[in-house]
């Protein structure tokens, strides 16, 4: 992700198959599901660092808008918050603290 050449930086272009795609791996490795595992993973995170390089032309890790990542995270968070309860955090990390709002994120309070 931080090299020359970039691989999955854009926007996925179906929001929701991608809260999909987090359904099955957050099922893969917490239930086993597809020969997976039975880790007891409560905290996952839908997006790396989207905020990474936001004010200059090369961007490493999201080269979507703002609008287009809250539409995601939030179209992503719901959907595992529906399938996933129990989930006490589901999130995206910035690359300044400044920015972040996971400790605080309303459709995941820390418990």
């Amino acid at each position: 992700e931080h090299g020359a050449v970039k691989y999955k930086t854009l926007p996925p272009k179906d929001f929701h198959k991608w809260a999909v795609i987090c359904e099955h791996i957050i099922k893969h490795y917490c239930y086993g599901w597809a020969d997976g595992f039975n880790m007891d993973i409560e905290y996952w995170e839908i997006w790396n660092e989207p905020d990474l390089d936001i004010y200059q032309d090369y961007k490493r890790t999201w080269t979507g808008t703002s609008d287009e990542f809250f539409d995601l995270y939030e179209t992503a968070a719901k959907h595992l918050k529906e399938k996933f309860p129990h989930l006490k955090n589901c999130y995206y990390s910035y690359t300044s603290s400044t920015l972040s709002i996971h400790s605080f994120d309303p459709l995941y309070p820390v418990q």
